[in-house]
């Protein structure tokens, strides 16, 4: 990976006679440690900055830009809070042990019962669900549990008996790892090495986890290294797409292949970031060069030849989707009639002519197809017209006498009124029958 980074060719610009060169630096950050893993060829159990595992953990070693190398802006302190609080739980299952270990059989009594009180008892005085089945997948221990576990020392301290002072120190450290403020490297280092040395005073039977070792024994060399705070480069907003990923993946990609799978991934991500609102109002070159390539693509959902009510939720998604972009940048079909004499529908204003790349495939809608899109795009726009015909009559009925008092002209008739509403407004009035009239 560092090679091809370091194969990428600059980008010149040339502004008024003058070339610009910009080199570009990837740098690996905001990702979790299953990435890191796999980037190093470590496993899961070992460091991946100094590949110690097991009690050697516990050690203190010096790290050098070698060890680090691509991985120098990775610490994912968003998992650090998760890992560290259960590392704490996992000592407090198995401190009161006659002869405390490391690990025991997952049928010992002893160890189930206080898992089980303790859990209990958080879940009863702070409200956490520790290791709890989600549905889904996974459990319930997540960033906002560890939050709530570091910001209670005292009543975790006093439930499962672990020292206070340690969760205390542990807890500063998380708090300023992810903060968003430059951390001093040298005051770190001090206070970290205290913390580790405290650790293997009182639970030198457990060792220390990669997480936590990597908290106390390497983290003042990446905070030395970081180009930007710790807490600016968290995995949090890649966590936070998650839950879209999958519904992503789930109803807007293909899936028979691997390559084409995270090829709609990324264009389904795009496809929701389209929207006039986002990209600028008035920064017309900006919403141009940025979204006319694929928007050809985004606007052409893949659509059966049956009416609405057969659509599968996949297509109706796709079509609502279609159908808000549109709108959102004044598009849509428009029926013209061909030289051979037959109609065809054309995107107005016609996107071909503006953006057609070599080496692109085209994709567009059947006849059919571009005949709802049309349809709905227009009972769209109908739609948001709506809402701003009942903010100003809103408007007028607060203003009262002051609004009509300024008016030159007088206030035509009701019956005036009602005629000059659009049709799709107007309301039919049923006609009242006379049974005395009706012939026998």
């Amino acid at each position: 990976m560092e090679q091809e980074i370091s194969a990428l060719c600059p980008t010149a610009i040339q502004i008024e006679g003058i070339e610009i060169k910009v080199h570009t630096t990837m740098i690996l950050s905001m990702v979790d440690t299953k990435v890191v893993n796999d980037i190093t060829e470590t496993v899961s159990q070992a460091c991946f900055i100094c590949s110690k595992s097991g009690r050697r953990l516990n050690d203190a070693v010096e790290s050098t830009a070698e060890d680090l190398g691509i991985c120098s802006q990775v610490f994912s302190p968003l998992h650090a809070k998760i890992r560290s609080m259960e590392q704490f739980l996992n000592i407090a299952y198995k401190m009161t042990l006659d002869e405390p270990k490391w690990r025991v059989s997952k049928n010992n009594g002893t160890v189930t019962d206080r898992q089980d009180t303790i859990r209990q008892s958080l879940r009863d005085e702070l409200g956490l669900r520790i290791s709890a089945a989600v549905p889904g997948g996974g459990n319930s221990n997540d960033g906002n549990t560890a939050d709530v576990f570091f910001a209670n020392v005292a009543v975790v301290s006093r439930i499962t008996g672990l020292d206070e002072e340690l969760l205390e120190r542990i807890s500063a450290l998380l708090t300023v790892l992810n903060s968003r403020e430059r951390i001093d490297a040298a005051a770190y280092r001090l206070y970290a090495e205290e913390t580790r040395k405290l650790y293997i005073k009182l639970y030198d039977w457990y060792p220390l986890s990669p997480t936590l070792h990597k908290i106390l024994v390497h983290g003042a060399d990446i905070i030395k290294r970081s180009l930007l705070p710790i807490g600016m480069l968290s995995e949090e907003a890649q966590e936070a797409r998650n839950k879209s990923i999958r519904k992503f993946r789930q109803f807007h990609a293909r899936k028979f292949n691997r390559t084409v799978n995270l090829e709609d991934l990324i264009l389904t991500g795009l496809r929701k970031g389209l929207s006039a609102h986002l990209k600028g109002i008035g920064e017309g070159p900006t919403v141009l060069l940025d979204t006319v390539p694929l928007l050809k693509r985004v606007i052409s959902p893949s659509l059966r030849s049956v009416s609405l009510q057969l659509l599968t939720p996949k297509e109706k998604s796709d079509l609502t989707h279609t159908v808000e972009v549109m709108a959102d940048f004044g598009l849509n079909y428009i029926q013209l009639k061909s030289a051979e004499g037959t109609y065809q529908y054309q995107l107005d204003p016609d996107l071909e002519q503006l953006g057609q790349f070599q080496g692109v495939s085209p994709q567009n809608l059947s006849y059919f197809g571009k005949q709802i899109v049309a349809r709905e795009v227009e009972l769209e726009q109908m739609r948001r017209a709506q809402p701003k015909s009942a903010a100003a009559s809103s408007l007028r009925a607060i203003a009262g006498p002051a609004l009509v008092a300024k008016k030159s002209r007088p206030e035509p008739p009701a019956k005036d009124k009602k005629a000059a509403l659009p049709n799709h407004l107007q309301t039919l009035q049923p006609k009242q029958i006379n049974v005395s009239k009706v012939k026998q």
